[in-house]
């Protein structure tokens, strides 16, 4: 099992320029720097109205935030902070994201996490006290990937009134054309990583001694979006996280490992509680589809038809490779996340309508037999990408089976002959998938007036 290095990592420092949009964010391991650098567009911003307070601790959040990418090559014991200083509690809400954020790397390097993060605090430090009141503009800043979710959330935010703002990092083919059917503003950050990280060539990623591996995507938008909202005005942000995110892949070392956990419930409230207490009362952020199932919000998308030749989850498309070279993928027919889709849409629409979008018959591929193993729960763990429950899966398959225009591919004879039986009452799993769960962070001015009827 490996172990933290007794490397030093350090937050130095952080800058923005009001005139150009650029934030770079300055870090050293051990003397190696490493500089990343944002872009927010200014075009339309009011630099004189910005709560400079405000957003000077978002711009220190998301130092400490943007660092974990970096921090995580070599999992450094010591950490030093420059750029700012924090409380206790603070620190404990970073120890926290470094260590449940990063789950599935310590995981899959098999290295021994317990009681290694610990972010430097000072006990004389006077809580951060946001003042002002978080008067509600019905602008709302929807990060847009481009996928399923994040379409229904814009698509129900409009539905109530809110001038809606897409949002994203980069601007991948996929998000394009999505975006171009919802026809709304954009605001499109340019995030430049520091070559050391991703060049497979420097002395960082060619390190035997270094790791590699995933890192809480969503937790690092989250304070870009955050820094953005502030900047343009936006008092909601309004993300896409649904209520199946929450369960985990598996426990390793006594933690719930889990892909998705700054997706997570429990990543959400904690973030929320921070950001009031800590950075600005006049920004929240939520996610509108949290009451919801995977499945359930494939069921809602499945009345936009107009997006079905645009949109994509698959995550081939948002590698910088693709981003950088203009070579979407739209789908690869090959991982997880593409097989758990297939199977949501097979739900709702007919069979051939899934395999129009998809361009084949994921069904009928007998080398994703495994890969649907793992999707059903019958074999492995949950796979390590942003996909639904087993029960889930399960369901849609059943509706499928209903149907019976697909009955006699390899798939759905894997699930006819191996899983169906298994399930006592088909009827009260899908009608639990398609009811609104109670348990949320929404606010409550937000939450009574959506309409989450298919």
């Amino acid at each position: 099992m490996h172990s933290f290095s007794n490397k030093t990592f350090t937050f130095v420092s952080y800058d923005f320029q009001p005139d150009t949009g650029v934030i770079s964010l300055l870090y050293d391991l051990d003397g190696t720097p490493f500089k990343e650098r944002l872009i927010v567009p200014m075009d339309s911003v009011d630099t004189k109205v910005i709560v400079q307070e405000d957003l000077d601790r978002a711009l220190f959040s998301l130092h400490l935030m943007v660092g974990i990418g970096y921090w995580k090559t070599y999992c450094p014991k010591r950490i030093v902070i420059k750029s700012g200083e924090l409380t206790r509690t603070q620190a404990h809400f970073w120890n926290t994201v470094y260590t449940n954020g990063l789950g599935e790397l310590y995981y899959k390097n098999d290295i021994d996490f317990r009681d290694q993060v610990h972010f430097p605090y000072n006990t004389e430090l006077i809580t951060p006290q946001p003042q002002g009141a978080n008067e509600r503009k019905e602008h709302v800043l929807v990060p847009f990937g481009g996928g399923k979710d994040s379409v229904v959330t814009a698509e129900l935010m409009r539905a109530i009134g809110f001038h809606v703002t897409l949002f994203s990092v980069q601007d991948a083919s996929p998000i394009q054309d999505a975006a171009r059917v919802f026809d709304a503003p954009r605001v499109i950050v340019d995030r430049q990583l520091d070559p050391k990280i991703v060049n497979p060539t420097s002395a960082v990623r060619s390190d035997p001694a270094a790791f590699n591996g995933h890192v809480p995507v969503s937790a690092i938008w989250s304070m870009i979006t955050l820094v953005t909202a502030i900047l343009h005005g936006a008092t909601d942000i309004v993300y896409s996280w649904e209520r199946s995110a929450s369960e985990g892949n598996l426990e390793y070392l006594g933690i719930d490992v889990n892909h998705q956990w700054s997706k997570s419930l429990t990543f959400e409230r904690s973030l929320q509680a921070y950001l009031e207490t800590f950075v600005t009362k006049r920004t929240r952020l939520y996610s509108i589809v949290r009451p919801l199932s995977e499945f359930h919000i494939v069921q809602l998308f499945t009345k936009y038809p107009q997006y079905f030749e645009s949109f994509s989850s698959c995550n081939r498309n948002f590698t910088q490779e693709a981003i950088a070279q203009h070579t979407p993928t739209f789908w690869c027919s090959q991982c997880p996340k593409c097989a758990f889709l297939f199977s949501q849409l097979n739900a709702f629409l007919p069979h051939e309508d899934a395999v129009s979008i998809f361009g084949e018959d994921l069904f009928a591929n007998v080398s994703l037999l495994d890969v649907y193993r793992e999707l059903l729960g019958i074999q492995r763990n949950k796979p390590f990408e942003c996909v639904g429950e087993a029960k889930e899966v399960v369901a849609a398959f059943e509706l499928a089976y209903r149907r019976a225009d697909a009955n006699q591919t390899p798939v759905m004879q894997l699930y006819a002959g191996e899983v169906r039986d298994t399930v006592a009452d088909h009827d009260a799993v899908i009608q639990e998938l398609l009811t609104p769960s109670t348990d949320h962070a929404i606010p409550s001015d937000i939450v009574s007036r959506i309409n989450y009827e298919a």
